[in-house]
């Protein structure tokens, strides 16, 4: 019995010491990629600002002008981005394009860490802007009532490995524990960031006020003539393929905004199957969508703006074409491609 406990003892050791042998002997293959980032390299700010993720527009409306506000979180307020590259900027500038240059502008209220409650707030502060159309730009994370410390205790369940002093110091000593310890860190990452999301849907509390928000915000615009929508992001912290876990949530969100008739674009379909690197604004530690992400975003509100008729036929790009490399021949219009 003893020689038995003894064996295994044994091969155990020998089997974590060949470990430490290998990574020791061609640490190269184990380290991960060199660190790089394609983030600015320094922010500027709109002139006069009196916030960072717009222009300074006047509260009162010029004459003439077509108003778009658009409400959400940091999705919609973009970090790590350019202000003027985030999708509500950009779809000023596509809207701007207007064969006639009729007037027109999109305002970001985007704001991070925000949720439905603080948007229903924003928006009646927007309505004294007499926008013509409120858009809410929503993400999964929306039905958060407060920053709770559970929240704040998944959230950094969910962040990158980060161990503690006295893990520092074994894994000086013990480097494969450390890649092995990261690698589980990692993995198990995956499973809280799809449980947080679903104990928000499937708690009871959060989804009625979270009906009760979007009830509120739809009386609100009916009632001062604005025309009102919702867009869906996804979230972009795991691949958009077929294992993209989310499905039933889109399906629950999308099912409420039909039965209480609110105008609503799921971008699900937009993103899917893109690898998500190419879209977060730094790979593996900030799920964010970036310039491409938000260009993408952008081009599909447009169309289904259009296609919904939330925007006046005049308003709508002069010219597109399917390939930027085409020659343009005098008198082309492409204001039929969808």
């Amino acid at each position: 019995m003893v020689l038995k406990i003894f064996l295994t003892l044994f091969g155990i050791f020998l089997a974590l010491g060949s470990l430490e042998v290998v990574y020791r002997s061609f640490p190269e293959l184990f380290k991960g990629k060199p660190a790089w980032s394609d983030r600015p390299a320094f922010y500027y700010t709109p002139p006069k600002f009196h916030q960072l993720q717009d222009y300074r527009y006047e509260r009162e409306k010029p004459k003439g002008t077509f108003r778009i506000c658009i409400l959400g979180d940091s999705f919609t307020f973009g970090p790590n981005l350019q202000f003027d590259d985030t999708y509500p900027k950009r779809l000023e500038r596509m809207l701007s394009a207007n064969k006639k240059r009729f007037p027109v502008e999109v305002h970001n209220h985007g704001h991070p860490g925000y949720s439905t409650f603080d948007e229903l707030k924003m928006m009646k502060r927007t309505i004294s802007e007499r926008p013509d159309v409120i858009l809410v730009g929503m993400t999964l994370n929306d039905l958060q009532r407060a920053h709770f410390e559970e929240h704040d205790a998944a959230k950094r369940s969910m962040g990158p490995f980060k161990p503690s002093e006295f893990q520092k110091q074994l894994f000086q000593y013990w480097t494969s524990a450390g890649v092995v310890a990261k690698r589980w860190h990692n993995s198990s990452t995956h499973s809280a960031y799809s449980n947080y999301f679903f104990e928000l849907f499937n708690d009871d509390d959060n989804w009625a006020l979270f009906r009760g928000a979007i009830g509120q915000m739809k009386e609100l615009a009916d009632s001062n003539g604005i025309k009102f929508g919702v867009v869906l992001f996804p979230l972009f912290g795991l691949p958009l393929d077929e294992s993209y876990p989310f499905l039933p949530i889109h399906r629950k969100v999308n099912k409420f905004f039909d039965q209480i008739e609110v105008n609503r674009f799921d971008l699900l379909k937009q993103f899917r199957f893109i690898p998500i690197d190419r879209l977060q604004t730094a790979p593996g530690l900030d799920s964010h969508p970036n310039e491409i992400g938000h260009r993408i975003a952008a081009e599909a509100i447009y169309r289904w703006l259009a296609r919904e008729e939330m925007i006046p036929q005049q308003l709508q790009v002069a010219h597109r074409f399917r390939r930027r490399g085409d020659p343009i021949e005098r008198g082309v219009d492409g204001s039929n491609l969808r």
